[in-house]
């Protein structure tokens, strides 16, 4: 009886087994670890729609104010006048949303609750196109009865 490859069928079991139980501990981190920073991206999130909404706010009584956008990184600023974003209920909208993945756009990002804040804004928002989210500065101006979110510079 050849017991060398009965030892060798043996230690490959256990190697594989190994593998697998690594790559499933990967896998498991990897997946903890895209919750919390997703959870904390949101909060940023909601934080940078507070502040902007400060700005429209001291814009409306002084005139002009300015801001930083720093977080979260790589994420993006939209406005949406008709509100055809689920939780603006038909109403116009400001939106801090994750910038297009493979498989989504920041329109359908900004839809989903995982990718995305919005909150209702009752001032009529011009010249905002997307703005990415990179340290950037932001001047908030109001124009008649309208603000206008431009980008420092711009």
């Amino acid at each position: 009886m050849n017991r060398k490859g009965f030892l060798l069928g043996e230690y490959t079991l256990k190697v594989v087994i190994a593998v697998l139980s690594i790559l499933i501990l990967v896998f498991l981190l990897t997946t903890i670890y895209n919750t919390f920073t997703s959870k904390n991206n949101i909060l940023q999130a909601k934080s940078t729609i507070e502040m902007v909404q400060g700005l429209i706010s001291e814009a409306n009584l002084k005139g002009q104010s300015y801001g930083l956008l720093t977080e979260p990184q790589g994420w993006v600023l939209k406005y949406y006048s008709l509100g055809n974003v689920a939780n603006c209920e038909g109403k116009k909208c400001i939106c801090v949303c994750q910038n297009e993945g493979y498989f989504s756009s920041v329109d359908s990002n900004c839809n989903n609750p995982n990718y995305g804040y919005c909150e209702k804004s009752d001032s009529n928002i011009i010249n905002l196109n997307i703005i990415e989210i990179k340290t950037k500065g932001i001047n908030v101006k109001k124009e008649g009865e309208s603000i206008s979110i431009t980008l420092s510079g711009n």
